[in-house]
């Protein structure tokens, strides 16, 4: 079967460095032609990047141009997502809110597994939706699955009774 060959635009380093890996040790690619071939598939930023940095690359293994983009991309990436961490908010249901909170915070862990859990909880409170905030807050729930608990609650609770005094 033919497998198509990852393009890398900047985007998760690590993620790119470990499915490049996969490929070339799945398709039998000599240790030498990792880097050539790796580059040859840079588009977008990653490939513009490449080009301002290609002497400074023409000569590097593959163990060095991975430390080379990692230092790039990542740092920027990593303050990109602490910037939307500090910023989420709650614009529709719960389950999106946990949804979308939850893929920031494992963006965030894959750059820094040791990313604090009890700030990971509280921010997550204050992204809430003040009606449910407020009695997510007076729980004081211990962790992020507790705080998502009785967001869920508050939410199902808050909708039966707006369907109740509706009628």
């Amino acid at each position: 079967p033919q497998m198509d060959f990852p393009q890398f635009d900047g985007l998760n380093p690590k993620i790119w460095q470990k499915k490049y890996e996969s490929f070339f040790d799945l398709c039998g690619v000599p240790r030498d032609m990792w880097v050539k071939l790796a580059t040859l598939h840079f588009v977008g930023t990653a490939d513009f990047w490449l080009q301002s940095v290609e002497p400074i690359v023409k000569g590097a293994g593959w163990v060095e141009l991975c430390a080379t983009v990692c230092n790039r991309f990542e740092r920027d990436q990593h303050n990109h997502l602490l910037r939307q961490f500090f910023r989420i908010k709650q614009l529709g249901t719960v389950s999106e809110y946990i949804e979308h909170f939850d893929d920031l915070v494992h963006q965030i862990r894959a750059h820094d597994p040791a990313f604090n859990a009890a700030l990971t909880t509280s921010r997550f409170i204050d992204g809430l939706r003040e009606d449910i905030k407020a009695v997510v807050m007076i729980h004081k729930p211990v962790d992020l699955d507790a705080a998502s608990s009785l967001a869920l609650l508050q939410e199902e609770l808050t909708m039966t009774i707006l369907r109740r005094d509706s009628r």
